[in-house]
């Protein structure tokens, strides 16, 4: 969402591109929140105990551009490099070594289904049950957290 202010006594907001007035994504008209709702605020809550527990000691750079692994070591991470040499995708890896967040630094050439940032940067989180197997992978828009990952990603990169 982007809000302008003008001489500061209007102000103009642009919505969200492609949204559609009176449909909600994330919210029943009555307040409750959707499945993907549900799904999204869940991600959010455990973004942060993500991030604080990676150990960057284990970093490794994925330069085959195959999407990097499912399975990694605890609390891993590994950056995939584009062709050009910056960092697509970082990906963060739980204390079972499972994947559970993608930190994407582009929409995927495809801007209709990525609307995100200003260079269609975004995250995927994967809910997982407590086998490992993957229940759902949700794109969703960088949490302060993951803002100032993905400054830290490209000032490296």
């Amino acid at each position: 969402m982007a809000i302008y202010w003008t001489d500061g006594t209007e102000l103009y907001h642009y919505g969200i591109p492609g949204m559609k007035w009176g449909v909600r994504r994330y919210q029943n008209e009555d307040g409750t929140y959707t499945d993907l709702g549900k799904l999204r605020r869940r991600a959010t809550k455990q973004i942060n105990q993500i991030i604080a527990s990676v150990d960057y000691r284990t970093l490794k750079s994925n330069i085959t551009h195959d999407s990097n692994p499912k399975k990694y070591t605890a609390n891993g991470v590994i950056d995939r490099i584009s062709k050009y040499g910056g960092i697509e995708t970082r990906s963060y890896y739980d204390n079972k070594g499972n994947k559970v967040l993608e930190l994407t630094t582009h929409g995927h050439g495809n801007p209709k289904h990525h609307r995100y940032g200003k260079q269609g940067e975004h995250a995927h989180f994967i809910f997982r049950d407590k086998e490992g197997r993957q229940l759902a992978r949700v794109g969703i828009e960088l949490t302060s957290t993951l803002r100032k990952e993905y400054n830290k990603l490209k000032s490296n990169g």
